[in-house]
């Protein structure tokens, strides 16, 4: 999440600023204890990563996880080795974008000891991703 999401989470979760706690990093570099997080959301960044860095970063954040731990993840509902989208947000611009795809990612999410709750496919012009919100066992 980026620090302006960040900074919108605390304001409208400032009523439970005691319960809450919020860290900003790179996904990549970011580590907690074993058990100690009650959920780990993961927007629209995943993606970025390399299919097989996702499927690491996903077994890091069941590690993270407390037994009954919630993660929010979306991913590309096709499996794509690597893309790079020139010209995104401005001329110049490009992004990185790769995907194990719905049925690899549910798999492995169940391979960590994830119980799939919600696995929502939500498309636009442009692309369809697949919503999961997983319980970790």
């Amino acid at each position: 999440m980026s620090g302006v999401q960040l900074g919108l989470a605390r304001r409208n979760l400032a009523a439970h600023a005691g319960r809450v706690e919020f860290a900003e990093g790179d996904m990549e570099e970011l580590d907690f204890p074993a058990g100690s997080v009650t959920a780990v959301a993961a927007l629209y960044s995943v993606l970025h990563l390399p299919a097989a860095r996702q499927a690491e970063i996903l077994a890091r954040a069941a590690r993270w996880l407390e037994p009954g731990g919630c993660l929010l993840v979306n991913v590309p509902v096709e499996a794509t080795a690597h893309a790079v989208m020139d010209g995104w947000l401005h001329e110049d611009g490009w992004v990185y974008f790769s995907g194990l795809g719905r049925e690899a990612t549910a798999d492995r999410l169940r391979e960590l000891g994830f119980r799939i709750v919600v696995e929502n496919v939500k498309s636009d012009e442009q692309e369809s991703f697949v919503w999961f919100i997983a319980e970790k066992m």
